[in-house]
């Protein structure tokens, strides 16, 4: 009989200290708790989905094949690059949806004006003026080469097309090229066209068309 009586106390405490009853009891204790608190349980979970949410909502992932990632990948346009970077217009054209068109200006326009360090102090030092020309290259719409050639017909001869800045460009047939002046009168001919990025368009130009 005391055997017995041993036996069973022994088999009692290797229950007690299986890990089988720890993690019963654990449950168990879950599930106690959660019966009395079941809306502190629920405020608590809408508090972390709430959480979770606000911070996907302010991480932004960058757009793959980008409009910018475009204008870095091509060698002409290195300087554009630089100042659309030091404009912080460049997160524009990498994260958000767009559309963009983009007339780019090639890197030897730029320094037929100024040398880079001299160009890159003037930007400095007039930022906000400077976002506001930059952005006379930038329309928000994905407008093609052909897209403009039809509407340039249709429209008797001349389209106009609001920028960014809120200023408008004007674009006409000259010698079968197509012609993009801007506010004050500076003209560029269209050279490499509809080069396309995931969340617009990038038109190549030989000239300045904005300016102070």
């Amino acid at each position: 009989m005391k055997t017995n009586y041993l036996n069973l106390i022994r088999q009692f405490q290797k229950i007690m200290n299986s890990k089988y009853f720890i993690i019963l009891f654990i449950f168990l204790s879950i599930g106690l708790t959660s019966c009395k608190d079941d809306k502190t349980n629920d405020d608590l979970k809408s508090l972390i989905e709430e959480s979770i949410n606000n911070t996907n909502d302010a991480v932004k992932k960058p757009l793959l094949n980008n409009i910018y990632s475009k204008i870095a990948a091509t060698a002409e346009l290195s300087i554009l690059e630089k100042i659309l970077d030091s404009l912080d217009l460049k997160n524009t054209l990498i994260y958000e949806k767009g559309p963009f068109t983009v007339f780019a200006v090639k890197d030897e326009v730029f320094n037929s004006f100024l040398e880079s360090d001299s160009l890159f102090s003037a930007i400095s030092e007039n930022n906000e003026e400077w976002k506001t020309i930059m952005t006379t290259y930038i329309i928000n719409d994905r407008i093609s080469s052909v897209d403009i050639f039809q509407k340039i017909k249709k429209n008797g001869g001349i389209y106009q097309l609001e920028t960014s800045s809120g200023l408008f460009l004007k674009f006409y047939i000259n010698e079968n090229d197509i012609v993009v002046e801007g506010p004050k009168g500076l003209t560029s001919n269209i050279g490499k066209s509809d080069i396309i990025g995931v969340n617009g368009i990038l038109h190549v130009i030989d000239n300045l068309i904005g300016s102070h």
